[in-house]
């Protein structure tokens, strides 16, 4: 579809997402990667807080954790400038990648952050 020509620019748009969230699904992670590079040169509104998780899981199952961590990061911020609460799930992968780079204070910070937002008792037990 996102070969033909004469197609609509909004659907070719969408449907390089959806493979790159089909790459995600079959573990394709460096075509995630090369799949939201196309969605992003073809994209012409803001990138969306799924773009910037999607992407920073690519990186996390790719080991690339500074990469996974740089886009995370970017997707917690817009959720944060937009008044949002972050999802769990962001968090725990942003606490997992900054255990993996060894980023102790920035894990401990992340964890403080899970505790007062979903108040769980396995995040105070690994706060403490």
């Amino acid at each position: 579809v996102i070969a033909e020509e004469g197609i609509p620019e909004t659907l070719r748009v969408s449907t390089t997402f959806s493979l790159a969230q089909l790459a995600m699904a079959n573990s394709d992670y460096n075509k995630v990667i090369d799949f939201l590079a196309k969605w992003d040169a073809i994209n012409t509104k803001p990138k969306t807080d799924a773009y910037y998780v999607l992407k920073s899981q690519a990186y996390y199952q790719l080991k690339d954790y500074q990469k996974g961590i740089d886009n995370i990061n970017l997707a917690i911020a817009q959720s944060d400038s937009e008044g949002k609460q972050p999802k769990e799930n962001w968090l725990v992968l942003q606490r997992a990648m900054y255990y993996s780079l060894n980023q102790t204070d920035n894990v401990v910070a992340v964890l403080e952050r899970m505790v007062k937002l979903y108040n769980k008792p396995e995040y105070w037990v690994q706060l403490g």
